[in-house]
């Protein structure tokens, strides 16, 4: 295949860039328009430093499309390359290599055996940047054999793009283990950085194995990788119906075992990331030392939109060591995770598995995450991706191609991280009912929200009025296709709206005629202290007391998220015998889809233990080798390990409600149990 050496930009005519129409395209498509749009040439590579911009292709799997053959900087940026192999190879060594604002397309591959092309495959390399691109089907980026001086200017970006469908399957029915990025023994670099991408792996479309994954691979003391901000959801093997032997998943932080110091996996923070749906876990560390991550969320229903049960489902978060006793693993940690995580029992059954921390520096401790007290159903991972485009409304963030100038880099994280907190105590109601009835009672002034004089008008005011049982004060809440919520005044049929869908703080939060409009919305998320705070969708701003007033009347608005107590909002549903403190989820179970019903209403009634309620004893399920039980104010009150008898003696605990976590051979669920 001939193949042609490119020439940077300057030495160029402009007839390398994008036409008009091409332009045009992109904004209206965001990047993801059809790539046979384009006229492409054949292979290309890179011999000089320089600027490169085009539409380059390869039909041959052996043969990139594009070969950077150079260590002085490369830049490609507004490019589209496809390819049936690899996209972009880079194995000279001390590469130095940024792409931005270019489209990376896998096309099926030209022979068997031979799995979809990595968008980039570098080896040897001292500097890559990847921002704002758009990858589909393709397997990933791999980096291989860091070479760099160890400065913030010889490091590794990868931020703002945007990922549909890692795929590491072959033509004739095999596969190959591919992942979005894969370090491999890139070693002692400062300033590493996986920020604010977004990644989506549908089933049946993609085969990947973990998202992101460090083999071997390091930061420093003074300088820990950092990967946050990323959505991730999907992580499933060729057929997640039927097949169980997968080790795929979210983001795995620390993988291969060794003794030798300067090899093995260490110095990473891992926060705000959300990872939904994922096989295996969503975030764990197995090998390697100095690593933590905090402030993610990790969601899975364990169930595809059909209604199929993923068979390769197993735990939300782990740290456990997997190598040998002369295997390097020390402080790890895992704090302040937000956890909602399905799979099934030996008996098909719908349990729980949130996390399982055997080796994390703070062993079993369980309190210092979140378990989400609710059922987690399609709809749950559905809100999620909503908190996500909202995060990066409120932020400015694009991801994907941009028809401007990069971003600015994200911001370094928080130093020192946070430290942990106890877990928010899990109050009363278990799940939100979509169509329940609610009263809102504001935590700053303990008075709900009213409609003026129980007014039939629409434009009538909101304000907040001591309880008084009105339907006035009743409102009911009903989850929309979206994630987000309508909250509708039960006296009269009306719903919570933003007065013409302003974007100024202070607007006038009223009633009006359900018109189905973003000024209706609201994305409703816990503060983890038993409160919410709602999120008005058309504008990112929150439900809010004037001034945080305590007296009858006060005017509700819509003001820039403070965090202050005339924001928060204790959710109590009608006929739940609920006091002010209780908590209520922030999403909603009875919409889960129809195939899915069935399942979730058995989940409800299926109990790891009983009798629930109990007073002198619980029963615990045949085979349990692991309890713990939790108070409401986080302390773990009782911890057995070992051959447990099925009869367990509670007589010592107070009356109340309590998590109680059960382990079979490292499998665990966790439900809740009143203690008379």
């Amino acid at each position: 295949m001939h193949i042609r050496h490119l020439t940077p930009v300057p030495a160029r005519r402009a007839t390398s860039h994008w036409t008009l129409f091409s332009l045009l395209l992109l904004l209206l498509t965001g990047g993801a328009y059809t790539s046979s749009a384009q006229d492409y040439q054949g292979p290309f590579v890179i011999s000089r430093g320089g600027t490169y911009s085009g539409n380059w292709e390869s039909n041959d799997s052996n043969t990139p499309a594009v070969s950077v053959e150079t260590s002085e900087p490369v830049i490609i940026e507004n490019a589209n390359i496809r390819s049936r192999g690899i996209l972009i190879r880079a194995h000279t060594p001390g590469i130095n290599l940024t792409v931005r604002n270019s489209n990376g397309y896998g096309m099926t591959p030209s022979q068997d055996n031979v799995r979809y092309g990595r968008f980039l495959d570098a080896n040897n390399f001292k500097n890559i940047r990847l921002e704002h691109n758009y990858l589909d089907h393709t397997s990933g980026i791999y980096l291989a054999h860091y070479q760099g001086n160890q400065s913030n200017n010889e490091t590794v970006k990868i931020v703002y793009n945007k990922v549909s469908n890692i795929d590491g399957r072959t033509r004739n029915g095999g596969m190959e283990r591919v992942q979005f990025v894969q370090f491999n023994s890139v070693r002692h670099v400062r300033g590493v950085e996986i920020a604010w991408n977004q990644v989506i792996n549908e089933p049946y479309k993609s085969r990947v194995e973990e998202n992101v994954n460090f083999y071997l691979s390091n930061g420093t003391s003074d300088s820990p990788m950092l990967i946050h901000n990323n959505y991730i959801q999907g992580a499933y093997p060729s057929n997640p119906g039927s097949e169980t032997d997968y080790g795929g998943g979210g983001i795995n932080m620390g993988d291969g075992n060794t003794s030798d110091m300067d090899a093995a996996p260490g110095f990473m923070k891992a926060f705000d990331n959300h990872i939904v749906s994922t096989g295996t876990q969503g975030i764990c560390v197995s090998a390697g030392h100095d690593m933590e991550f905090y402030n993610n969320r990790i969601i899975n229903s364990g169930y595809l939109a059909d209604g199929t049960y993923i068979r390769c489902n197993n735990v939300g978060i782990y740290i456990m060591k997997s190598g040998g006793s002369n295997d390097i693993f020390y402080n790890n940690r895992a704090y302040n995770n937000t956890v909602g995580y399905v799979n099934r029992n030996t008996n098909g059954d719908r349990q729980r598995n949130d996390q399982y921390l055997p080796d994390a520096n703070e062993r079993h401790n369980y309190s210092l995450n979140v378990e989400l007290p609710f059922l987690i159903t399609r709809d749950t991972e559905k809100a999620e991706y909503v908190l996500w485009e909202t995060k990066l409304r409120v932020n400015g963030v694009v991801v994907g191609p941009t028809s401007g100038s990069s971003a600015p880099a994200p911001a370094p994280a928080p130093s020192p991280a946070p430290a942990p907190a106890p877990a928010p105590t899990p109050g009363g109601s278990s799940e939100i009912v979509s169509g329940g009835t609610y009263k809102l009672v504001g935590r700053g002034s303990n008075k709900v929200l009213d409609v003026d004089n129980n007014s039939d008008r629409a434009g009538a005011k909101v304000q907040i009025w001591d309880d008084n049982g009105s339907t006035a004060q009743r409102w009911v809440i009903t989850l929309q296709n979206d994630g987000t919520y309508k909250l509708t005044h039960k006296g009269t049929n009306q719903v919570l709206d933003v007065d013409n869908n302003s974007d100024q703080n202070g607007a006038k939060v009223q009633q009006w005629d359900d018109n189905g409009s973003t000024a209706q919305r609201w994305i409703i998320t816990s503060n983890g202290d038993g409160s919410f705070k709602l999120m008005h969708k058309g504008t990112n701003k929150v439900l809010d007391v004037d001034n945080n007033n305590t007296h009858n009347s006060a005017k509700v608005q819509q003001w820039d998220d403070n965090g202050s107590t005339a924001q928060r909002w204790v959710l109590v549903r009608d006929g739940s015998s609920l006091s002010s403190n209780s908590t209520l989820s922030a999403v909603s179970t009875s919409n889960a889809t129809a195939s899915s019903s069935a399942t979730t209403a058995k989940a409800t009634n299926d109990l790891a233990v009983y009798p629930n309620p109990a007073s002198d004893y619980v029963m615990l399920p045949t085979g349990t080798d692991y309890v713990q039980i939790v108070a409401q104010s986080g302390k773990t009150v009782m911890e057995k390990r070992g051959a447990l008898a099925q009869r367990l003696n509670i007589q010592n605990l107070a009356s109340g409600l309590y998590q109680v976590r059960v382990g079979e051979k490292g499998k665990i669920s966790s439900q809740r149990l009143e203690v008379k």
